[in-house]
This record gives C-alpha cells, sequence and structure tokens, in this order.
C-alpha cells in the first residue's frame, strides 16, 4: 500500500480521483492556530504594544486617561478575536483579557495587567 500527502487550503475539500468512476472526496482540517501576532493598546493617540502575560505601568502623562483603545491581531486569518473585559483604565492595576478563537473553534485566552497612577498626569 502506498502512502500519499494531501496538501489543501484548512477546511477545503480536496478529491482524489482513483480508478475511472471512482473518487474520493477528503476535509482539509480546520486550522488550530490561536496565537496571537499583535496585541497592543493606544492612550492619548499613542501605541503601545504589549506580550501577554505581561505587568505595564501607565506612564503618568496617561494618568487622567478613562479608557484604552485595544488593538489585537490573531496570526491565522483565520482565527478571530473578542475582548473578555472592558477597556476602562481605573487608578491602579487593571486586567485585560482577550480570546482567540482558532478556525476549528479551539481558544486561548491572554491577559495583561496595565497599572494606572493616580491623577497629576496633567492630560
Amino acid at each position: 500500500m502506498s502512502k500519499i500527502k494531501i496538501n489543501g487550503a484548512p477546511g477545503a475539500s480536496v478529491v482524489i480521483n482513483g480508478e475511472p468512476g471512482s473518487a474520493v472526496k477528503v476535509a482539509m482540517p480546520l486550522s488550530s492556530d490561536k496565537s496571537l501576532a499583535v496585541w497592543s493598546y493606544t492612550a492619548l493617540g499613542v501605541p503601545h504594544a504589549v506580550v501577554a502575560g505581561g505587568s505595564y505601568s501607565i506612564p503618568n502623562a496617561y494618568s487622567n486617561t478613562a479608557a484604552l483603545a485595544f488593538v489585537q491581531t490573531p496570526t491565522d486569518g483565520g482565527a478571530s478575536v473578542s475582548q473578555r473585559s472592558g477597556s476602562a483604565l481605573n487608578v491602579g492595576p487593571n486586567t485585560y483579557t482577550i480570546r482567540v478563537t482558532a478556525a476549528d473553534s479551539s481558544f486561548a485566552d491572554y491577559s495583561i495587567t496595565l497599572t494606572r497612577a493616580a491623577g497629576g498626569g496633567g492630560h
């Protein structure tokens, strides 16, 4: 018996033609890639890259910032990202969690902690 390697895009179907009149349709598995390519937040128009699992201090210049804008990009184009926590930036530690869901519906949660200083930043 011979082995063959079948390549196809995740989720696509590949048809293998055999003897005349016979064919086999093979569904390629969906991607399970739930990694994160980019995660950043923007405060006062300035983007800051972060790494999942990290803890960061918000610079004093942002101490009056009440909310952040987040950008998350999954590594695989077939994956999606959802924010599991709000974007409010309260004084003290703030934990933000996102979920990356792979095309095959498996998922991974990622978190960061941003600590905001109390007032006095002037912005």
